[in-house]
This record gives C-alpha cells, structure tokens and sequence, in this order.
C-alpha cells in the first residue's frame, strides 16, 4: 500500500471513532450525581460571592486612603493603621476563597505579634 492511502486511512478512523463518541448516546446521570454537582455549584457560587466582597471591600478602603491622602481632610497614624490592617484581613480573605475555589489547601503562615510601625 502506498503511504498516502494509509496516512488516508487512519485519519478517516480517527474522524469515524470521534464522530461515533460525540453522537453516542449517554446514560443519564444518577439523582445523587446531579445532587452533588449542585451542591458543589452552590459552594463555587458562594465562594465567588465572597471573593468579590472582600475584593470591593479592599478597594474601598484603598479609595478611601487615596482620598486621606489628598489631604483634604487631617489623619493621623490610627487612621492609617485601622485602613492597613482592613486592606490586610480582606487581602487574606481573597486568598483564602481563592484557595477554596481552587481546592488547593496549603498552610498559610500567620504573623502574631507582629509590629509594623
């Protein structure tokens, strides 16, 4: 057989057996399936929500530096630190929802007694 008629030749079964997959049909899942793919969404669902508070959250407070910082209006270093810590706490909720949409868990180290200024 010449090379060409071969080469011809698997490709056309690589089409028919993709073609007989796409069209096959399937069985319907299971009502436990469906239910946990649900509840599954659900949680994805809700996660997504959180993500996007603590991220509008964050920006918030980022705007509301962002105005201090105009000087418009007199702040004082209780103000500044009251605004990072914020940024901080909702810059590690992201991260912890993100974690969890991703399902990939890893231990993130906590500073305790940590002094900045």
């Amino acid at each position: 057989m010449d090379f060409g008629i071969q080469f011809v030749s698997v490709v056309m079964g690589i089409i028919h057996n993709t073609v007989r997959k796409l069209f096959a049909k399937k069985q319907a899942p299971e009502p436990s399936e469906i239910e946990a793919l649900r509840h599954d969404l659900r949680k994805q669902y809700h996660s997504f929500r959180l993500l996007l508070n603590a991220n509008n959250r964050a920006l918030e407070i980022m705007a509301e530096l962002e105005q201090a910082l105009k000087g418009e209006h007199p702040f004082g270093m209780t103000f500044m630190r009251s605004r990072c810590t914020a940024i901080a706490v909702n810059v590690f909720q992201l991260i912890d929802v993100l974690l969890d949409l991703f399902e990939y868990r890893v231990q993130i180290p906590v500073l305790v007694g940590c002094e900045m200024f």
